[in-house]
Formats: C-alpha cells, structure tokens, sequence
C-alpha cells in the first residue's frame, strides 16, 4: 500500500529543491492535472529520465504517472510510445 506523506513532509521535500525543479514539478501537477483529469499528483521520485507521481482517477485508484519532456527522449521512445497509444489496456494512460 502506497503511503500518503503528511502536507508537512511535502513542504519539506518541495523546500530543498531548486527553484527550476519546484516549478518543474509543479508544471508537471497541472499537465497531469488539466490533460489527464486525474486528482492530486505527487512526486514519488525523479531521475535521469524523467519523474514519476502518483495521483487518483475519476474512481479515485491510485496509479503511477511518468513525466518525460520531449527533450529527454530518444526517437525508439517515441515509437514505443505511438504503439503503446494504441493498446486498449487500463495501464497505459496517454503519451502526449
């Protein structure tokens, strides 16, 4: 089970960031937010290729989300992806 990190542990993690990386994730939250229709994405961690948050669906499911921008990916990515966009599963969100 996913453990929820209290608004104290969030404001304490967001505060040893970056400017630049704050205002990254929180670009991220409103994409993840305004494009998917999904609820309350966190960050659960970040790295070389990309961040990764957790948020709720309309039924309120916690799924995983992967951020990447489009600078960061390779073109096999790109048609990785494209074929992923086509599969009719509930574990694929969307590629845009």
């Amino acid at each position: 089970m996913l453990q929820q990190r209290s608004p104290q542990d969030k404001l304490h993690i967001m505060s040893k960031l970056s400017p630049e990386k704050q205002e990254l994730i929180r670009q991220d939250q409103i994409a993840i937010s305004q494009l998917l229709g999904l609820k309350n994405p966190q960050p659960l961690g970040a790295g070389e290729w990309g961040r990764v948050y957790h948020a709720q669906d309309l039924n309120d499911k916690l799924i995983a989300v992967k951020s990447q921008s489009a600078e960061e990916y390779l073109d096999q990515e790109y048609a990785a992806a494209e074929i992923l966009n086509q599969l009719p599963t509930e574990y694929f969100i969307k590629s845009f």
